[in-house]
């Protein structure tokens, strides 16, 4: 009896094993597809296009409001930051897609450092203007019937705000890709947690 409870033992830890290999293998076929996709040499660029499109349609249409509180002046400037940046980073990308050199620390540990560090800073502030004119707008437009009027403050202010969203969103890829394959390999480390393994903490 008891050899028989170890064989059928043995064969239900059999048959998890593959299961967990297939499980592995399909969840490995699903990441190297996505990694196949990120590393095209467009992606970059399409993505700094974009927050380039989005960011400029945010400031221009809260520009065009003419009513400026402190939510929409912060959101106004955090928009009109993101866009002078993003024609930074996209002329880098531009460049390194067409194999153009450019002048200066592209490409050096100082440069790759302020593209970290600003697309962080950039991600809080398009999520934080976001969030704080999201407030404004359900506050002031709930009680307003000009909303659905073309042209109207509200209509412009819901529009300047969900292309923000929309920069927030694709300015939030950047930081993803710095991101998780640092967590990922803290993953499989064996520290006391995963951010210290990912931050290298003693």
């Amino acid at each position: 009896m008891a050899d028989a409870g170890k064989a059928a033992g043995g064969g239900a830890m059999g048959e998890a094993a593959p299961k967990h290999e297939r499980t592995a293998a399909a969840m490995g076929d699903i990441g190297g597809k996505v990694q196949d996709f990120a590393s095209h040499p467009c992606i970059p660029v399409i993505a700094r296009v974009a927050i380039f499109i989005f960011s400029l349609l945010s400031w221009s249409i809260m520009a065009s409001t003419g009513v400026f509180g402190a939510p929409t002046v912060f959101q106004l400037v955090v928009g009109i930051l993101i866009w002078i940046f993003s024609i930074l980073w996209l002329v880098v990308e531009v460049a390194t897609l067409q194999d153009v050199s450019l002048p200066g620390i592209t490409g050096s540990i100082v440069f790759n450092h302020i593209e970290i560090i600003s697309d962080f800073i950039f991600a809080y502030l398009a999520f934080g203007s976001a969030a704080s004119v999201a407030g404004v707008t359900d506050a002031l437009c709930s009680s307003l019937p000009g909303l659905s009027v073309s042209g109207s403050f509200c209509a412009k202010l819901i529009a300047s705000n969900c292309f923000m969203w929309f920069t927030w969103l694709v300015q939030v890829i950047p930081c993803a890709i710095f991101t998780i394959p640092a967590i990922a390999k803290a993953g499989q480390s064996e520290s006391a947690t995963v951010m210290r393994a990912a931050l290298n903490t003693r």
